[in-house]
């Protein structure tokens, strides 16, 4: 996991050059004008959507753990938590891989670390990171949320 402002996307350049692509691209832009759709910038490698979402409670929830892609998530308006779990070896499979999301969903059994990422910053997954997106403090709650999509592994 890695939390970054988009200012210094510069910075993370030696993730590989669709990461420095896409987070050029999000520095460049006004984020907050976007519609709910997905983007496109190169093809299957690079892509993101906007989407509205109400936050819910951690139980609600289960893991998520991807196996081609990594994630860069930026909450666009509203107040967005996110659970992350440290111990991998401690995952139970949820549900079977969706080839067509790229997720596989899980259920941790150990401490769950919890954090919201600032305005203007971005967080990243990489894949086989365990990560619960979309968590409420107290109450649900209405959340615009970017989710980039970036290509790692073709295997």
């Amino acid at each position: 996991m890695i939390i970054g402002e988009l200012k210094d996307y510069k910075y993370f350049s030696g993730l590989g050059d669709n990461f420095l692509a896409g987070l050029k691209y999000l520095s460049e832009h006004s984020l907050r004008t976007l519609t709910n759709r997905k983007y496109v910038i190169n093809g299957d490698k690079l892509y993101f959507e906007v989407s509205d979402l109400m936050t819910k409670h951690s139980e609600e929830k289960f893991f998520e753990v991807h196996k081609y892609y990594a994630d860069i998530h930026i909450t666009l308006k509203g107040s967005e938590f996110y659970g992350w779990a440290r111990d991998q070896k401690l995952l139970k499979q949820y549900s079977a891989y969706h080839t067509e999301r790229d997720t596989s969903y899980y259920l941790f059994g150990g401490t769950t670390n919890y954090f919201q990422v600032p305005a203007d910053c971005f967080v990243i997954f990489m894949p086989g990171e365990a990560h619960k997106p979309g968590l409420g403090a107290d109450k649900s709650e209405a959340v615009r949320k970017l989710v980039m999509k970036v290509k790692v592994n073709d295997d």
